[in-house]
């Protein structure tokens, strides 16, 4: 357990490390913005990727087609109860 802890934590300061050499600066607070940004986009990306390569459905499920062609008419939504 401690061996993983050290290294979820020698993760972020490679990255750290590898930032400046891009020329990026952390000290100020927008340089740590950018990097907290792209390291976040990093993570949502992976996560996304793994999720399709799992098949999941991913995004707005779609709208019941009733409601759709009513939208499209103009009408009312075309929903059981609804006046």
């Amino acid at each position: 357990m401690q061996q993983s802890r050290n290294c979820s934590l020698l993760l972020p300061l490679a990255r750290i490390a590898a930032a400046q050499q891009q020329g990026l600066d952390t000290a100020p607070p927008t340089g740590k913005g950018e990097f907290e940004r792209a390291m976040i986009r990093e993570r949502v990306d992976a996560g996304l990727e793994r999720a399709r390569a799992q098949g999941k459905t991913l995004g707005r499920p779609r709208t019941d087609q009733r409601i759709e062609a009513a939208i499209r008419k103009g009408g009312p939504p075309a929903r059981p109860g609804w006046q």
